[in-house]
């Protein structure tokens, strides 16, 4: 029988932020998963005031860790990507685009925010390939108030100079066409004037 996958949320993971039950904050540093449930693994957090005189480190039994560590802060936000095993590349959606096929940075690289569609696509590909998941426990909210603001102020200024050039030009073209009607008139009057 298959092993049962772990759900990411029953999972704490390298530098995310939890409390014990006595109040002490730390930051996971070490996870290791064990065999089974008579060899299980642990998880290592690091605690600032835990001890003062000696190792700031303390360990907690894979199994039994939900009792005595809570998280602190966001839940972790995963991305899953599909990276080639041989070259190391990443999979980007194959379209007709020049951009498609394999990739060498992540930024680059088609993501998911679900394990199921990622191991699917993964599935799709072929052996060769595998599921890397990427954890994080930061959000940053960028405010695009005062650069929007900033466009909307440039967008303001460039239609008032496109319409100063464009009555700049009208008053040319009229300019133009007024001088010609005057050239024209003139040309008449002459013709009259002579018969």
């Amino acid at each position: 029988m298959p092993a049962k996958e772990k759900d990411p949320a029953d999972t704490l993971y390298v530098g995310e932020r939890v409390v014990d039950t006595h109040g002490n904050e730390g930051i996971v540093v070490q996870v290791e998963s064990g065999v089974d449930d008579s060899n299980p693994g642990f998880v290592a957090v690091w605690q600032k005031l835990k001890n003062i005189h000696g190792d700031n480190c303390e360990t907690y039994s894979e199994l039994g860790w939900r009792k005595s560590l809570k998280r602190v802060g966001p839940e972790p936000t995963f991305l899953y990507a599909i990276r080639d095993k041989s070259s190391g590349r990443y999979y980007k959606t194959h379209t007709s685009n020049r951009g498609a096929g394999w990739v060498k940075e992540f930024e680059d690289a088609r993501t998911w925010t679900t394990r199921g569609q990622a191991r699917s696509k993964a599935t799709s590909l072929g052996s060769g390939t595998e599921l890397v998941e990427f954890v994080s426990f930061t959000i940053v909210v960028h405010d695009q108030a005062a650069r929007l603001r900033k466009l909307a102020e440039k967008k303001a200024r460039d239609a008032l100079k496109r319409q100063a050039a464009h009555e700049k030009w009208a008053y040319e073209q009229a300019k133009q066409d007024a001088e010609k009607a005057a050239a024209a008139l003139h040309a008449i009057e002459k013709r009259l004037g002579k018969r």
